[in-house]
């Protein structure tokens, strides 16, 4: 939405903000559990080979370190969870303003350092200009190895043709994706009910590949977009939405970008 030019021709733009935090950062460490581990593949080879544990040793979560980009109200929750497990936490972000309370344990510190300290990364910023491609093929090379990164943001903030090499290397031992870039249009291809126009034929077979090679890994979870879907969330969607209307209908306004 062009927001500039809803407040030139005075049109009110409301959100829902908020409605996800805990949903979302519940939803990150049930993909983090199901790496660190490996009950995806447990649960895959259950069949095959039972009760063959050696294939699927994983690790504790505390005393590991959490490498957390964002500290919104989804990366705040992460914070708060990862903390219970006694895991050591650092925030790349660029939320200066929430740079408090030194008794929580909370290390801010630059990206490079995020990436190259953490067990595990995961993901809670927005995409905008500054965070396309934030993790890429240079950044990537700095992770430790065996590093696990889930990304419930967007699709976009990670480079998928890094992602797919350093899986591939074994740099990154697992990846938890909610996401995928480009989501729309790869939904729209996929479902065979979208359009497509917005995006020539040469992105959009890069798009599909990217899918379908991480589609078949069996150290990456596509969860294809369902962090925020519990019935709580849902609820306080609907709830949040119809006060956004019932303000504006009275000549008010809540939740205005």
């Amino acid at each position: 939405i062009d927001i500039e030019e809803c407040k030139r021709r005075r049109i009110v733009v409301s959100n829902v903000p908020h409605y996800g935090g805990q949903t979302v950062a519940e939803f990150t460490f049930g993909l983090i559990l199901l790496l660190s581990r490996k009950i995806n593949k447990i649960l895959h080879n259950q069949k095959y080979t039972p009760f063959c544990s050696e294939e699927f040793t994983g690790f504790d979560l505390k005393g590991k370190t959490i490498g957390i980009i964002g500290f919104g109200n989804i990366g705040s929750h992460v914070v708060a969870i990862a903390q219970g497990f006694g895991m050591n936490v650092l925030v790349y972000s660029n939320n200066s303003f929430l740079r408090y309370d030194a008794d929580k344990k909370i290390d801010f510190v630059s990206l490079e350092s995020l990436l190259s300290k953490s067990d595990i990364v995961s993901i809670h910023c927005p995409l905008n200009n500054e965070t396309k491609n934030l993790l890429n093929k240079d950044n990537l090379m700095l992770v430790k190895k065996d590093c696990i990164l889930i990304n419930t943001a967007r699709g976009g903030i990670v480079d998928n043709a890094a992602l797919i090499n350093n899986l591939r290397q074994g740099r990154i031992a697992a990846a938890g994706l909610d996401v995928s870039d480009e989501e729309r249009v790869l939904r729209g291809a996929l479902n065979k009910n979208g359009s497509n126009e917005e995006v020539d034929k040469v992105n959009l077979q890069r798009i599909l590949t990217e899918y379908y090679i991480l589609k078949g890994m069996d150290s990456v979870v596509l969860t294809y977009h369902n962090a925020f879907n519990s019935r709580d969330a849902l609820k306080r969607i609907l709830n949040e939405t119809f006060e956004n209307i019932n303000f504006f209908c009275v000549g008010k306004t809540k939740n205005q970008i």
